[in-house]
């Protein structure tokens, strides 16, 4: 930059330095470089479950690439705007606030350089208020009995100290299955199994024994999903062997009273 400077008829040329250049408040601000976005969901958020008044929704983010680090928000929705809920968990249970409204889930994914990416579910049902009348439960269904619902034969001579049984059988319907256990000290066997055969009796020879007295058979038949029977002898010395029969409900292994 120079000056010229005229006085008393001279004339003068100042030379100096250049001046820095002042910024002009209307010149536009200088770029800066915005970190780019992660890439979209794919598949995107959406959200289950029932839209009504204390029921839960649940929320799913959808499948983001990695590094993405998720937040959510629950957002309340009319006609015209949509606006916060404050809640941000992965459910969301709804209020009264809620009713009439439609919601839906924003997750927001911000990667490692900083840039982010919002995505938000589709919108939910119209929210409705509470039931008044809760659905009545199913009606429980009883299952059915065995057809023909078993027969138990315990049969044999009695003694002062023991009992000789001499015919265990079972009539009842073919490929039930019939379990013979004995209880006690010294029991002359302890489990045997089979299945009622064609004929739809069988005899368990296994369990024809002699049996001290206060010792327990617990003789069990049973077949899928049905009603078995369970019958229980308890030998006593000198005295006719006490027997209590009972039915076994489908999976039960403690017997109940026959309806």
């Amino acid at each position: 930059m120079c000056r010229i400077i005229i006085r008393l008829g001279l004339a003068f040329v100042v030379l100096g330095a250049p001046t820095a250049a002042v910024a002009d408040p209307d010149d536009p601000p200088a770029s800066s470089t915005v970190p780019p976005p992660p890439a979209a969901p794919s598949p995107g958020p959406t959200v289950t479950g029932v839209a009504q008044q204390g029921r839960t929704l649940t929320g799913d983010q959808g499948v983001w690439g990695i590094g993405v680090a998720l937040t959510n928000q629950w957002r309340r929705c009319d006609d015209t705007r949509c606006a916060p809920t404050g809640q941000s968990g992965r459910t969301y249970t709804l209020t009264a606030d809620d009713v009439g409204k439609r919601m839906k889930l924003r997750v927001r994914g911000t990667n490692m350089v900083g840039g982010f990416r919002e995505a938000d579910s589709p919108l939910t049902a119209v929210v409705t208020p509470p039931s008044q009348n809760p659905p009545s439960p199913p009606p429980k269904v009883s299952p059915s009995k065995l057809d023909p619902f078993p027969v138990v034969v315990v049969a044999g001579r009695q003694g002062e100290r023991s009992t000789k049984v001499s015919e265990l059988s079972v009539r009842g319907p073919r490929k039930a299955r019939v379990v013979v256990r004995c209880l006690g000290k010294r029991c002359p066997l302890r489990r045997t199994a089979a299945a009622i055969p064609q004929s739809k009796r069988l005899r368990v020879r296994k369990a024809q024994r002699v049996y001290r007295a206060g010792l327990v058979l617990e003789i069990r038949v049973t077949g899928a999903d049905r009603v078995g029977k369970y019958t229980k002898v308890r030998f006593r010395g000198g005295r006719t062997p006490a027997r209590t029969d009972a039915c076994l409900q489908p999976g039960a292994s403690k017997p109940s009273a026959c309806q």
